[in-house]
């Protein structure tokens, strides 16, 4: 029985794989945004003119600012020369209809209170690239068809990421179909989201020289999955793509998060301080995205430091954490690090842990984790 199950499943696999050869899309990206594992990726890489984009960064700039408290919710927005909007709002009620839909009044009115003028928003934005360490360029916040936003698909991916880890309270309101605003329904311009039983985020749209684009995010188990596809030659195409690259990830391909953030992992032995052995982690949640049906084939490996000498403090890395495939091949590393302070010992005691490093120690280490001298 557990041979055909496992048949089964393969033949799944084979069959979403063929079903995904046939993606049309110019460039398409689905990624794992808690592993930072890339599933699909057909010219993720290519810098091209996505300006519908360019409001994410508008999004995520003012989340930020909002965090800071450099902007309050019950600040007063006036929209100008709006047919929709007629009054000033407080930027608690405005931020929902910048997240779903296209409504450029309120995007610039939101961008003007923030830097007192476009042109400085728009710096703003290019800084904020640069600390992302994003290739893109902005000339717009709106992402306007007049305007440029040289973007990739990996750099869409990027910032989504920033948005979904640093604002998870607002970061839901991309799953809104509809947003009630002083009685009127305003719909999210995202298409895909009336058209998917999917739960997905709708998180960007839009149009550009013949051309659609969007990027949506879904969450399934412990995978947090992006999926981007650009340059599509019609509306259906880009939905189609952006579905099939959903299923080809959740058919073939399953996260596990193997250690939290600060969990002790391990003890280490270390030299020279007021203890002998330190308590080891990670600075961020490990997770890992692999084929399905393959995770009892993976083997963990920690590689200490044998040269861990006081003083050590707490984030200083002592060792790296490898996960090795059925091939012994390394498909993951991450910093190990240590979760306490050590400070020197006295004379004496530094003289003891000298002589134990030297004649008995050091060479034990040494071929146990694989280091050399």
């Amino acid at each position: 029985m557990q041979i055909i199950i496992l048949m089964r499943n393969k033949l799944k696999q084979i069959f979403f794989i063929i079903i995904f050869s046939m993606l049309n899309a110019s460039i398409s990206l689905v990624m794992d945004l808690n592993s930072d594992e890339i599933l699909v990726d057909k010219n993720s890489n290519d810098e091209i003119l996505v300006p519908n984009f360019s409001k994410l960064m508008t999004i995520y700039i003012t989340l930020e600012h909002l965090k800071r408290g450099e902007i309050t919710l019950s600040d007063e927005i006036t929209l100008n020369d709006s047919e929709d909007f007629s009054k000033d709002y407080k930027l608690k009620d405005l931020i929902p209809i910048l997240m779903i839909a296209n409504k450029e009044e309120v995007c610039s009115a939101i961008a003007k209170h923030i830097s007192g003028s476009i042109p400085a928003f728009v710096k703003l934005m290019n800084q904020q690239s640069k600390l992302l360490l994003m290739n893109a360029t902005f000339e717009d916040h709106l992402g306007s068809y007049d305007n440029e936003c040289i973007t990739s698909a990996k750099d869409i991916a990027i910032l989504i990421k920033a948005l979904m880890l640093k604002h998870q309270n607002y970061f839901k309101i991309f799953k809104n179909k509809y947003h009630e605003f002083y009685n009127t329904d305003i719909i999210n311009d995202n298409d895909i989201i009336h058209r998917t039983n999917f739960p997905i985020y709708a998180l960007a749209s839009g149009m550009n020289q013949g051309n659609y684009n969007s990027a949506v995010f879904i969450k399934n188990k412990n995978m947090f999955l992006v999926s981007i596809s650009l340059e599509d030659s019609t509306l259906e195409n880009n939905n189609k793509n952006i579905i099939k690259g959903i299923n080809y990830a959740l058919e073939n391909f399953e996260t596990f998060k193997l250690y939290d953030k600060g969990q002790e992992v391990s003890e280490h032995r270390v030299w020279y301080g007021n203890k002998h052995s330190i308590k080891t982690g990670f600075t961020d949640n490990i997770y890992i995205t692999i084929p399905k049906y393959t995770y009892h084939t993976l083997k963990a490996v920690i590689k200490y430091n044998p040269k861990s000498f006081a003083p050590i403090n707490i984030g200083d890395v002592v060792g790296v954490f490898e996960i090795l495939n059925k091939d012994s091949k390394i498909i993951k590393t991450s910093p190990v690090i240590s979760l306490e302070n050590v400070v020197p010992t006295n004379i004496y005691f530094q003289g003891l842990d000298f002589i134990i490093y030297n004649l008995f120690q050091r060479r034990n280490f040494i071929e146990q984790n694989g280091f050399t001298s």
